[in-house]
């Protein structure tokens, strides 16, 4: 059984049960994260990794850049703020 703060960067995809894996990571603008904006994009990326953006701001720029967390902790993140 996995760890549950570990994060899975490629999992097979469709997965089983129709939702997110908890241990799956992804790549999340911090704009997401903040509650700041909603994720407006989710990219499954070729080489299988996660994507979530808000789809508006440059996640290249230094402060809305993107970082690494689990979906399962956005999803936490984001009802804290609601």
């Amino acid at each position: 059984m996995a760890d549950e703060r570990e994060m899975i960067r490629h999992l097979p995809f469709p997965f089983d049960d129709q939702g997110f894996p908890n241990t799956l990571g992804a790549v999340v603008q911090k704009t997401v994260l903040s509650g700041e904006q909603p994720a407006r994009e989710v990219i499954h990326a070729p080489d299988g990794s996660w994507l979530v953006g808000d789809g508006v701001n440059d996640p290249t720029h230094p402060a809305r850049r993107s970082l690494p967390t689990s979906l399962t902790r956005s999803r936490e993140i984001a009802r804290s703020r609601s």
